[in-house]
């Protein structure tokens, strides 16, 4: 390999600077709980399973769950379960959304930073290229 007299590159390259650092820091950010975690969506399995009963339910359960259907207030509670569980999914979704977002920044700035770096790496070669070459011996 061949070097500049001095044995520093040349700044006649046009790469006198390093390519720049990335904008933003591309460590992850902390983890998302699952969904099927959230208190509300919890609260809504339980109201369903409240809801489909079954042959493990006692006699006074059944009967004031029958209660609580007659009067309605077992539908409020359903619809309340149902809605809480759906505005929990719509803010999980809503994170989901900016992180996705977040991370396409950050893509977008490691390819800006890397094409930046391999075309002034680029130039560089073809400058070293271009001082090592020796003329052809004249005859």
């Amino acid at each position: 390999m061949a070097l500049d007299p001095q044995h520093v590159v040349t700044p006649e390259s046009g790469s006198d600077a390093a390519p720049g650092l990335f904008r933003r820091p591309s460590d992850a950010p902390p983890r998302l709980e699952r969904v099927a975690d959230i208190e509300s969506v919890q609260g809504l399995r339980h109201e369903l399973s409240i809801r489909q009963g079954g042959a493990t339910t006692s006699a006074r359960r059944r009967a004031r769950s029958l209660a609580g259907w007659i009067t309605g207030r077992s539908r409020r509670r359903l619809v309340l379960s149902l809605g809480t569980a759906t505005v929990a999914l719509a803010e999980h979704c809503d994170l989901l959304a900016e992180r996705l977002m977040a991370q396409e920044e950050i893509t977008a700035d490691v390819a800006a930073t890397l094409g930046e770096e391999l075309a002034r790496l680029r130039a560089e070669v073809l400058h070293l290229q271009a001082l090592t070459r020796v003329a052809p011996p004249s005859a």
